[in-house]
């Protein structure tokens, strides 16, 4: 059920119907967050992508809002996952992997919300971490970011 929402959250983005998206994923996050609370299977990793993915639509939404709460909610997910003793090495990667998208995510939302700092501190955040990874793209992609923030910060 939650793939099937998962699915139909997806169709409803590329028709850029972002409200009627918004709303189904959010009922998958209801579902996915009883799973998180029960331990089921992957479900504390999973939730972090689908928090991510709501916080996208929602800035697709203009819903910006609620955007910052929804990536925060994805990082509290992902605190508690790092906190596992029993974290496999992949699992570490991907989580990290997983923050360098929220990051930078969050970085743009503050751009949209005009407070230049915090943007800039999320994005050299995500840099860092790219670099540890050695994600050329995605450091090509974050110094895109802070270029342009620099040039809305001397404007």
């Amino acid at each position: 059920k939650i793939l099937a929402y998962n699915n139909l959250s997806c169709v409803y983005n590329a028709m850029k119907k972002y409200d009627l998206s918004a709303k189904v994923i959010s009922s998958t996050l209801q579902m996915e967050e009883e799973l998180a609370a029960a331990r089921y299977g992957q479900s504390e990793l999973s939730i972090i992508s689908t928090y991510f993915n709501y916080s996208a639509i929602l800035s697709q939404a203009k819903q910006h809002d609620k955007t910052i709460p929804a990536l925060q909610k994805g990082f509290a997910y992902m605190e508690k996952a790092e906190s596992r003793k029993s974290l496999e090495e992949s699992e570490a990667v991907h989580l990290k992997n997983l923050r360098i998208s929220g990051l930078f995510m969050m970085g743009k939302e503050y751009e949209v919300n005009e407070n230049i700092e915090k943007a800039k501190g999320c994005l050299e955040k995500a840099m860092a971490i790219a670099k540890e990874l050695k994600k050329q793209n995605i450091i090509e992609k974050v110094e895109q970011a802070l270029a342009n923030l620099k040039k809305k910060d001397t404007s």
